[in-house]
């Protein structure tokens, strides 16, 4: 049961690291690079497969939020960062990837450190890479604490009916408490709920 686990979470992030390829531009660049390094992270510290996916998308929302703020090529949130005029994308990226891996997958923050060292060894020190690093943990700030207390902290409440002629799951469900998470875009979804049927 458990290398079944394991197998479907790999899949899972190999599928999202492999859409993330697929998207990029032909060479690999630093977010991909980095989004590859963050899902051998969370393959490796074995959490769940909606667990998992969680901590990929703050750590992309934060990147999302830290390079566009360097380079405001696509629209901007309302968390609206300002980057320092010539900060570091490379240093950006890396400082935001830092700061929520360690913060999520706190069991792998040695791993987390040596990267985030080597990466920002590879990158001339001066203003350009401290903008990038400010810019970068100011993202995974905001993303982190817009995360907190949104539900997936709550803990598992499934309890099987068992009513004689109910079909009973032999597995328990996963994270089934995650269905009262605040959404990340929507606002609930009864928003999406059909209207009445015409009379």
């Amino acid at each position: 049961m458990v290398i079944i686990y394991q197998q479907m979470l790999r899949i899972g992030i190999m599928s999202i690291v492999l859409t993330v390829f697929a998207l990029a531009d032909a060479g690999a660049d630093v977010v991909t690079d980095w989004n590859e390094r963050a899902g051998e992270i969370v393959v490796s510290a074995q959490m769940g497969p909606l667990p998992a996916e969680r901590v990929l998308a703050m750590v992309q929302a934060s990147v999302y939020e830290a390079v566009n703020a360097i380079t405001r090529r696509y629209p901007v949130t309302d968390l609206e960062l300002e980057a320092a005029s010539g900060a570091s994308m490379e240093a950006a990226v890396a400082a935001a990837n830092h700061a929520v891996l360690t913060e999520l997958v706190p069991s792998h923050r040695s791993a987390v450190d040596r990267l985030y060292q080597t990466a920002l060894a590879a990158i001339a020190d001066g203003a350009a890479k401290v903008g990038g690093v400010v810019v970068g943990e100011q993202a995974a700030a905001a993303i982190l604490a817009r995360r907190t207390h949104d539900g997936a902290e709550t803990g598992e409440s499934y309890r099987p009916s068992t009513n004689a002629g109910t079909y009973v799951p032999t597995v328990v469900p996963e994270t089934p408490q995650w269905r009262y998470r605040r959404p990340w875009l929507m606002t609930g979804p009864a928003q999406f709920r059909p209207g009445p049927p015409r009379s």
